[in-house]
């Protein structure tokens, strides 16, 4: 008999240990939909994260389901006021994204308030702010105004439970991610709850933010990679096939004394493969795993918060592979004597002849009158090489028009218009006063030979924005690898504890609406694979080459 009564005490224990964490798991949902959709908490007439913590404290004594209902339904009509009022429009054209099926899980006077609040758009901009013109949000920085403890449990999950919402209701792409959202915080709450130390949260928020797959989400500057960024390496490189081909040398004398060349390749770093020590240390948000690479390659793979760090070398003369020790150094420490396998003519110049037939043209540093002054140039040539595999810091998109011949919509963009809804924004007001920002209008007097685009891991953003645009030439050839899948602008979002993260506001398709250039990248003609142990730096622009040529005999 005591060996049942101990059973029973044990199950009960257990039940109620899943209880609590279902309750959280509800509540921080709940917690989301009011501050977002409720028509008087939208607007700022209360401290949600007053009330979250509050809440927090009373959930945590343990209750049961009913209770938590009729608790969780008088606190949420609290919140009702004469002068808002909940407000119900139809709109077809707008999408909920949001999965709501949880709702079904509670009793029907819990269901029915919360649908009101979901149906309700008279939302207030308190917490987010929606430019109308531009289907741009600005979140609130709720770290200026709550004082965040880290040793704090309920502060601990109210800033889970902030970042959580502000995704689920403004992040447009959230539909993208590997994993559904609601599952993650499923995750989220159950590795909380087991949590002991500040340590266990830090791991927590830090696997939550990786949820994200975005490449503007990488999340380099606020992860355990800081502490490492104290000593650098004199070299840095591209990573291949999961090791890195030493492609440039910072300090030639210190390299030489290392007994390091251009073209040895790194194949371990601390008594681990490559892929093990990028996989142990930049566990970071990312739409695709080249992408992170592109971020990490030149400088940050090898930076320490050590003077030295053991490597195995594999010499690209010998074929020998060797262990070292190497040394790493302050920034201030290094003498910039710059070596590349890049050949200098494609990496000093904004454009020049490869050959009496085609043009090179390095959209890194060009302007838009420098562009069309190198177009002229070439006007004659068989074709174009065009570069876009660094960021074109000085273009606009009507810099383009000298490379498209017609009128063109290159994209169609999902953009916020609501919290958790999305619309598509082909006549925005902005559009209409100053023109589409995904059309690019051309010119009859365009290049009008054969244009190769060249992409890699590194066209990101603005660079795969402009890409999309230049691929509208008839003439178009894109070679590369996948660019990064984060094409439209970046927005930002201040976690309570004054971290900023960092996602892609817009959803970006092209034109027929059925293929997503985020976290997908641009479209290639031809994708090309590069070797460590015969690594070719001219590989791109051989293959650039050898296209224009076949192409134009046919």
């Amino acid at each position: 008999m005591r060996f049942i009564s101990m059973v029973l005490v044990l199950i009960s224990v257990n039940a109620f240990a899943i209880n609590r964490t279902e309750q959280l798991n509800s509540f921080i949902k709940i917690w989301g939909v009011v501050k977002y959709m409720h028509p008087e908490a939208s607007r700022g007439a209360y401290d949600m994260n007053k009330e979250f913590v509050e809440k927090y404290e009373q959930i945590t004594k343990g209750i049961n389901q009913q209770e938590f209902e009729q608790n969780i339904l008088s606190w949420i009509e609290h919140f009702d006021s004469k002068r808002n009022h909940y407000n119900t429009t139809q709109n077809q054209h707008i999408e909920i994204y949001a999965d709501y099926h949880w709702i079904s899980n509670f009793g029907s006077p819990l269901q029915n308030k919360l649908k009101t609040i979901i149906n309700n758009d008279n939302t207030g901009d308190y917490y987010a702010k929606l430019r109308k013109m531009t289907s741009y949000v600005s979140l609130e920085d709720e770290s200026k105004t709550f004082a965040f403890n880290q040793d704090i449990k309920s502060h601990q999950l109210l800033l889970l439970a902030s970042f959580w919402n502000a995704m689920q209701f403004w992040n447009v792409n959230i539909t993208l991610n590997d994993k559904a959202w609601n599952l993650v915080l499923e995750e989220t709450v159950e590795q909380f709850e087991s949590s002991k130390t500040t340590t266990d949260f830090e791991r927590i928020k830090d696997n939550l933010l990786a949820n994200i797959n975005d490449s503007h989400s990488d999340n380099l500057d606020i992860s355990l990679v800081v502490n490492r960024m104290k000593y650098y390496p004199v070299f840095g490189g591209k990573i291949i096939n999961d090791s890195l081909v030493i492609t440039e040398i910072r300090d030639l004398p210190k390299a030489q004394v290392q007994g390091v060349a251009l073209g040895d390749v790194v194949v371990g770093i601390d008594d681990m493969t490559v892929a093990a020590y990028i996989s142990k240390n930049f566990h970071l948000c990312s739409s695709n795993g080249s992408s992170i690479r592109a971020r990490i390659q030149r400088i940050l793979l090898l930076a320490s918060d050590k003077r030295t760090i053991k490597i195995s070398l594999l010499k690209r003369e010998s074929g020998l592979v060797v262990d070292k020790e190497i040394p790493l150094y302050e920034p201030s420490e290094i003498n910039y004597t710059q070596a590349s396998l890049m050949p200098s003519s494609f990496l000093s110049s904004t454009y020049t002849s490869v050959n009496d037939e085609i043009g090179y043209i390095n959209l890194q540093s060009i302007t838009g009158k420098t562009l069309k002054k190198a177009l002229t140039a070439f006007k004659d040539s068989k074709g174009i090489i065009v570069d876009l595999r660094t960021h074109p810091a000085n273009l606009v998109i009507r810099d383009i028009d000298h490379l498209v011949s017609d009128k063109k919509r290159f994209l169609k963009i999902l953009a916020p218009v609501g919290p958790a809804k999305r619309a598509f924004q082909d006549d925005n007001i902005a559009e209409k006063i100053a023109g589409s920002a995904v059309v690019v209008y051309g010119k009859k007097e365009s290049f009008k030979g054969i244009v190769v685009l060249l992409v890699d891991r590194g066209t990101q953003s603005k660079a795969e924005y402009l890409g999309a645009a230049i691929q509208q030439n008839d003439n178009c050839y894109t070679i590369g690898e996948q660019t990064s899948g984060a094409i439209m602008n970046s927005n930002h979002y201040q976690l309570l504890n004054g971290q900023t993260f960092v996602f892609t506001n817009y959803m970006a398709m092209d034109v027929s609406g059925n293929y997503t250039l985020q976290r997908n990248g641009l479209k290639l003609d031809k994708a090309l694979q590069e070797h460590t142990l015969n690594y070719k730096p001219s590989l791109y622009i051989d293959e650039a080459i050898k296209y224009i040529q076949t192409a134009a005999i046919e």
